[in-house]
């Protein structure tokens, strides 16, 4: 491996897609640049300071690529399961859909994989079956592959039931070991925390009723 005489640079170091092949001094600018071959096959002049930095990792064939992934239109667009992901994303990330006060609103949202990536979602739940529509599998945590599932109406119904009665009391439902409280308030879902037995989650409730609604609405103790 050669030495180049600029700092901390040698011949076939590799910098992101880059490999360097030699270096030469820039009188013009008094800096020393690293002619480097792109994995790609072209050959460019690069900054040594840009190569340290990782301001330049490519020719711009990474960046390009990019580029065009995002443009393009996936097979998918029009159908069934696309529209399916499209208002998954609508209901938590859209203040003006008329789900988001319940979605959104209330802290639930899409991970990180699903949120810009109709293939991802598409990989992980595949086409949607006839008569089925996406479910989250517990309530109170969001949209991904583990929590997700294809059901039926009267899976969810079912599925709906089993977390918003499981205390009997009005807006406390289980959450593993824990109890979940929220209230609505002005349209929207507030959540109130966490809490370890239900006496704790219902002083949690009654307190927050007195709070967003005043002392007159609020419920009394059972």
């Amino acid at each position: 491996m050669g030495k180049s005489n600029s700092r901390n640079i040698s011949d076939g170091d590799v910098f992101g897609n880059y490999t360097v092949v030699s270096a030469y001094f820039e009188k013009r600018y008094g800096k020393w640049h690293h002619r480097c071959q792109c994995s790609c096959g072209v050959v460019k002049a690069v900054q040594g300071g840009h190569l340290r930095s990782g301001a330049s990792t490519s020719c711009g064939c990474v960046r390009n690529e990019l580029i065009s992934r995002s443009k393009t239109r996936h097979g998918g667009v029009g159908t069934r399961t696309y529209q399916i992901w499209k208002g998954m994303k609508n209901r938590c990330f859209n203040q003006n859909d008329i789900a988001y006060p319940r979605y959104g609103g209330a802290g639930i949202s899409v991970c990180d994989r699903w949120a810009n990536d109709y293939q991802a979602f598409f990989d992980d739940m595949g086409e949607c079956p006839d008569g089925l529509t996406l479910d989250r599998i517990d309530g109170a945590l969001g949209y991904c592959k583990e929590n997700c599932r294809w059901a039926t109406d009267k899976q969810q119904a079912e599925n709906r039931s089993t977390r918003n009665g499981s205390t009997g009391v009005k807006g406390v439902r289980k959450h593993g070991n824990k109890f979940r409280v929220d209230i609505c308030h002005n349209y929207k879902q507030i959540y109130i925390g966490l809490f370890d037995s239900l006496d704790e989650a219902i002083r949690a409730r009654r307190a927050a009723e007195i709070k967003y609604w005043g002392s007159n609405n609020a419920a009394s103790p059972n």
